[in-house]
């Protein structure tokens, strides 16, 4: 994928949200400084609604789980995302380091210096040249592809020591192997050790699509597919989200909850039970739940139903949004 189609990317993610959001699929403050009024058609506001329900029910879990502790979220690439401004308003004792491109990161802080929102969120708000910064805030820009900036990111003030979560998406993705390997090999051994000698037992949590994480010195890697999430959610949830729209296509709902999928690596995770969120048993059935198994799509199944998400997310990517400058 070239620069310009990521960077694309980002605006058909935040237009997505948009639509959902507007819907009432989910609830975001956030979401409507960083686009315009977009309409998706129901099995991608589904989708959309899919992707945010799971990650949040995954960030809920590691962020009560410590508490009681200061930590750290890295979210790698991510575009627009309104993720970070969730956490620090819901989460007291959260640091955000936000890092995308550079033209993408100064439209962002463009408009966050627009809005007394995000001064009422981070009374500390304020510029940093073209970028802002806080003490619970702070903008990481570069370009994953330039291993050698990495020190932005150190620059930045991130603990080695602290609990992480990083969330990468589709940033991975984006990147040829090489590179993709480099990052990760990176913030592994980054995030095993202070002063490149001690190793703490802290944690380390990773929301990532599929990579060999293993082979690059992570200590495992969980995947479960949206259907798991889906089928999660309370049966007056299910029917919530599917009344909005009057969705009634049910198979096309189970082909979308088993192309989607979350990645967990982990590092220095020393309590196991920590996963058991992953794996809870779903016995009772209903005529509002997916298929039950954990597995991907036949391959034949993918290529049919890509073929209108392409054309959906090919045309929305140009649509422009005044608010942006890439």
């Amino acid at each position: 994928m070239g620069l310009l189609d990521i960077k694309k990317s980002a605006k058909t993610a935040i237009l997505t949200r948009r639509s959902s959001k507007d819907l009432g699929y989910f609830e975001d403050e956030y979401l409507d400084f960083f686009s315009t009024k977009s309409r998706s058609p129901p099995s991608i506001n589904l989708a959309t609604y899919l992707r945010v329900s799971s990650l949040r029910l995954c960030f809920d879990e590691f962020f009560g789980y410590f508490k009681n502790e200061r930590v750290q979220f890295l979210c790698l690439g991510t575009g627009l995302d309104t993720t970070p401004y969730h956490f620090l308003e819901t989460y007291g004792n959260v640091v955000c380091f936000d890092h995308d491109f550079e033209e993408i990161m100064r439209s962002k802080a463009q408009i966050m210096q627009k809005h007394k929102k995000f001064f009422e969120l981070l009374p500390d708000l304020r510029a940093s040249g073209d970028y802002v910064t806080s003490e619970r805030y702070k903008m990481v820009p570069f370009d994953l592809y330039d291993f050698d900036k990495i020190s932005v990111l150190l620059d930045s003030g991130i603990s080695s020591a602290l609990p992480t979560l990083i969330l990468s998406d589709l940033c991975m993705s984006h990147l040829k192997t090489k590179s993709s390997n480099k990052v990760l090999f990176f913030v592994n051994l980054y995030f095993s050790s202070s002063n490149g000698s001690l190793t703490f037992s802290k944690a380390q949590f990773y929301i990532c699509v599929l990579s060999p994480y293993t082979d690059l010195g992570w200590d495992g890697f969980h995947i479960k597919f949206g259907a798991y999430f889906y089928n999660r959610l309370s049966l007056s949830e299910r029917e919530r989200v599917l009344k909005i729209e009057n969705f009634t296509q049910m198979e096309l709902l189970d082909n979308i909850c088993h192309l989607f999928f979350l990645g967990f690596a982990f590092k220095n995770f020393k309590d196991p039970s920590f996963f058991d969120f992953l794996f809870h048993e779903i016995s009772a059935t209903d005529s509002k739940m997916v298929s039950l198994g954990n597995d991907p799509l036949p391959i034949l199944e993918i290529g049919r139903n890509n073929v209108e998400f392409v054309k959906f997310y090919t045309e929305l990517s140009e649509t422009p949004i005044d608010c942006v400058t890439f």
